[in-house]
């Protein structure tokens, strides 16, 4: 679940840690976010730093969850990504981005 430190995310991650039967992955900016998680399901409970803008960590966090988990039933992709003014000056990146 990318985006995972508030909200309606941070509370579907504290849900599924609660049942011995989900492997959850989230992912935040800090993962600070994420420290009281631990004790609710630590064997199922993957934590990883993201920023969705950049490409690098993106396969890092797919590396690292598969190594973990060996697979990926479901993505919660969550995280914001927002973007003002004109298409046209960002068209290129936007394209990359959404290849990866």
């Amino acid at each position: 679940m990318t985006g995972g430190s508030t909200g309606f995310r941070r509370k579907l991650i504290e849900e599924l840690l609660l049942s011995p039967k989900y492997m959850v992955i989230a992912t935040a900016r800090s993962l600070k976010a994420f420290n009281d998680l631990i004790a609710l399901n630590s064997n199922n409970f993957l934590q990883l730093k993201l920023d969705v803008t950049n490409t690098k960590q993106i396969a890092s966090v797919v590396s690292s969850t598969l190594q973990k988990f060996e697979k990926i039933d479901v993505l919660v992709n969550s995280a914001g990504y927002g973007y003002c003014g004109s298409i046209e000056g960002k068209l290129t990146h936007c394209i990359i981005f959404l290849r990866h």
